[in-house]
């Protein structure tokens, strides 16, 4: 079960890590640019500003993609060519604001890299974040979006054309599994067609890759090859599956989520004592597909868990989770406790 959730996260990684880039953008533009806006700009250009100046407004990324008089205010990714850098820089007499005093270089510098690094803008509407509308129109507002809502099981497609299902993956029935009739009622509607199989040899290459990080023994793509059984491929998955490396391969996703190492790092690099224990104590827990959520609670409150016996060593496996919490930054110089103190 463990497989399958670091599996399933892999997949999902590239799509991550976008979106972790994305919110690095949104959060240097709520924390950096807007309060800038709102401080220097939104006097003259915004929906709450006593009388428009050149029909721009700058309280919602549709105003300036729409820009004003002149224009759109904004080119992502090309300060040099956008007009707000232009009129902020005051490089020409006939644009320069804000009119009276004009911005610190910091602050610029502020919107140059705001624009240079996409000019990424979370803002939907003037009041999506600031600007009018009350607290209890805000907070609906933000009670909307998607991380809020319930979680729902959406209905499954029906059958679709067994044609279309690609043979490692159809079953006796053609109805293929869920997510293949999710994928493949999708692709039709985008009026796509599903990529040709791939043949056995690349299919028992790309499957050992995936689940152990070496390539397979040429005996076992032989025999799979060979093999003409309607379920094949499956038998071959539950056999890579049930091999030793597939633990040691997929706890190495695991242990760089909770940082293990060897040694505290810094500059004296000291020793963890028995921080291996921990790292077998993952790959046991893959390879005997421990559920889990009793993974996380071992992780957490292992020492306090009823038992979970390992009978081939005779251990109990539960508190060996918790040495996790040991894999910190560490210092081997004495600290001074009392400098250390937090004044709450």
């Amino acid at each position: 079960m463990i497989g399958r959730w670091l599996i399933a996260v892999s997949l999902a990684w590239p799509l991550v890590l976008i979106q972790s880039a994305s919110a690095d953008e949104q959060e240097f533009f709520k924390q950096r640019v807007q309060p800038l806006l709102e401080r220097r700009c939104y006097e003259c250009h915004s929906h709450r500003a006593k009388e428009l100046q050149g029909s721009l407004t700058l309280d919602s990324r549709s105003g300036w993609v729409k820009g004003g008089d002149t224009g759109s205010a904004i080119v992502p990714g090309k300060p040099d060519e956008s007009l707000l850098i232009k009129a902020v820089r005051r490089t020409s007499k006939d644009l320069q604001m804000p009119p009276n005093e004009k911005l610190k270089d910091e602050e610029i510098e502020v919107l140059v890299e705001w624009v240079r690094r996409g000019a990424v803008d979370p803002r939907e509407s003037p009041d999506s974040e600031s600007g009018g509308g009350s607290w209890t129109e805000k907070l609906s507002l933000r009670r909307k979006h998607w991380c809020w809502q319930p979680v729902k099981r959406p209905a499954v497609p029906g059958v679709v054309d067994a044609s279309r299902i690609p043979n490692n993956t159809r079953t006796r029935d053609a109805s293929a599994t869920a997510i293949d009739r999710f994928l493949l009622t999708r692709m039709k509607s985008e009026g796509l067609e599903p990529s040709r199989d791939a043949d056995r040899w690349a299919l028992a290459r790309r499957l050992s890759f995936v689940l152990t990080g070496l390539p397979p023994e040429p005996r076992d793509v032989e025999a799979f090859v060979a093999d003409e059984s309607p379920d094949a491929f499956d038998k071959l998955v539950d056999r890579t599956l049930a091999s030793p490396q597939f633990g040691e391969h997929w706890a190495r996703h695991w242990m760089d989520l909770v940082r293990y190492s060897d040694t505290h790092g810094s500059e004296h690099d000291p020793l963890i004592p028995h921080a291996w224990r921990y790292r077998d104590y993952v790959i046991r827990a893959l390879n005997s597909d421990v559920p889990y959520d009793r993974f996380v609670r071992e992780h957490l409150i292992g020492d306090m868990l009823p038992p979970r016996w390992n009978p081939t060593l005779g251990i109990n496996e539960s508190p060996i989770g918790t040495g996790w919490f040991r894999f910190v930054e560490f210092y081997p110089t004495p600290i001074d406790v009392k400098n250390e103190e937090v004044v709450v």
